[in-house]
């Protein structure tokens, strides 16, 4: 899924979101896959201010504790014109890149930058006459680039490598290349292997161009989207990465990339449920399907996420919490396959195009809202989570009692103004929201309320933890 400031119509109709108990998994499983966020204000227009992408970034590393930084370079953008790279002054679109790639790395963070498009001057016009629904006739930057500028893609690879030189982890070779607006068509009536026949080509000139510039950096392959119709718009992931392996691209890149988000029609967003149509699908549960067609690669979940909100490009939401609680059980799912070293959320913050808290046109996967307000997925991210509760181990039946505790994040200390939920059991009853109470100062927060049997208590931040449960006798 991606990206700002390229026209595309959606590929996941989300469905809405059944209601299902939450799921802790161990956390220990689950720290075993690097963490990694995709911040799109420090790559697709990579102009914030010194200040402003040194809090991103130390965000990112130091309190959300990433290993990972996933940000993208639009060919398109990064050489407007042939041979003429956008790095020939310190306001150019390669200069922030390069500055974002620069402090990133001096933080600890591993980068991957994703390369994708192609600029106008580039691109094959043959195809021009022929867009999808839509669009009209003219350049658009999912048409093939002409067999020619294939040389030149290899050196803008090149170049780019080796200007980043020992900072960067990895780079993509495009994004989601098994859907048109990425590379488009993706068969044709002589060759129903075109689009992966295509991108294979680039490969090759990427794969040659980053060795060139940088030997050390891994060249990352695939990046599929989660689902497609084998049609002139929609390759399958596992039908893409098979196409592939049968062409022989196996020798021209190290890792394998893939989105596994859980597409429209599932009926339920849970990421460890069977997709909806799993011969045209590889989500988290069924990521087995993809992992076996490249046994000996390692591989890469190079964007994940759930929305908050409905949007045109996700449709149904889900809860913050369930966010929060999907988020902890995907880097669980994620961690029980050898092969994949890395998962990566989508996004960090929400975007608009009308800067308001919900728009059609919006992206609301991010650990964060639109107005920077972190949501619960920002601290299931973070871990070390805790909530401590104290109360008196017995009372009079029908008396007030006191509840006293603090929530903390590992990273950040004591978190103010989080609403927590107090919750009792009565013998083997269900657990029962008694009340909801807000931290204050240094995460602390208190509640009383009244013993109406002996009882067990404890406090909850929906999605993300749960305290100890404290039994209260009552006399």
């Amino acid at each position: 899924m991606r990206r700002r400031g390229v026209a595309w119509l959606p590929y996941l109709c989300l469905a809405a979101v059944a209601v299902a108990a939450f799921w802790s998994p161990p956390a220990a499983r689950a720290a075993t896959v690097l963490r990694g966020i995709d911040d799109t204000s420090l790559g697709s227009l990579p102009m914030l201010a010194p200040a402003a992408r040194a809090r991103h970034l130390h965000e990112i590393r130091s309190e959300l504790r990433a290993s990972v930084l996933r940000v993208d370079c639009q060919w398109p953008l990064a050489e407007p014109a042939q041979g003429q790279y956008s790095d020939v002054d310190d306001s150019g679109y390669l200069s922030g890149l390069e500055q974002t790639v620069a402090d990133a790395h001096s933080l600890g963070l591993k980068v991957i930058v994703t390369m994708d498009y192609v600029p106008k001057w580039a691109s094959d016009t043959r195809y021009w006459d022929d867009p999808p629904p839509g669009y009209s006739n003219g350049y658009q930057t999912f048409y093939p680039m002409a067999a020619g500028a294939r040389v030149d893609y290899q050196a803008f690879a090149r170049h780019l490598a080796t200007k980043l030189k020992g900072e960067v982890l990895g780079y993509e070779a495009f994004n989601e290349p098994n859907l048109w607006p990425h590379l488009y068509p993706q068969r044709t009536d002589s060759d129903p292997w075109f689009a992966a026949r295509l991108y294979l080509k680039y490969l090759k000139a990427f794969w040659a161009g980053v060795r060139a510039g940088d030997p050390g950096a891994q060249v990352i392959a695939g990046s599929t989207a989660p689902t497609g119709t084998n049609d002139d718009y929609r390759t399958a992931p596992q039908t893409f990465a098979a196409e592939l392996k049968a062409l022989g691209a196996g020798a021209y890149f190290d890792v394998y990339a893939h989105h596994p988000y859980v597409p429209g029609g599932s009926g339920d967003m849970d990421p460890g449920l069977p997709p909806a149509f799993p011969l045209h699908t590889v989500s988290l549960s069924n990521i087995g399907t993809l992992l076996k067609i490249f046994p000996k690669k390692p591989f890469y979940l190079t964007e994940y996420g759930f929305s908050t909100e409905p949007s045109v490009a996700f449709g149904a939401p889900v809860t913050e919490a369930r966010q929060a609680a999907y988020l902890t059980k995907a880097y669980a799912l994620a961690a029980r396959h050898a092969q994949i070293k890395l998962l990566v959320w989508y996004l960090l913050q929400d975007t608009s195009p009308t800067g308001k808290a919900t728009s059609p046109y919006g992206w609301y996967l991010g650990l964060r809202r639109v107005s920077g307000t972190a949501k619960p997925a920002w601290y299931a991210f973070a871990r070390g989570n805790h909530i401590t509760l104290s109360t008196p181990p017995r009372a009079r039946r029908g008396a007030r009692i006191s509840l006293r505790g603090r929530y903390t994040c590992a990273s950040i200390g004591g978190v103010p103004g989080r609403r927590l939920l107090v919750e009792r059991k009565v013998g083997a009853g269900r657990w029962r929201v008694v009340r909801a109470v807000t931290t204050g100062a240094g995460g602390a927060y208190a509640a009383r309320v009244t013993l109406s049997a002996t009882e067990r208590l404890r406090v909850v931040f929906t999605g993300v933890t749960t305290s100890r449960q404290r039994l209260v006798v009552a006399r």
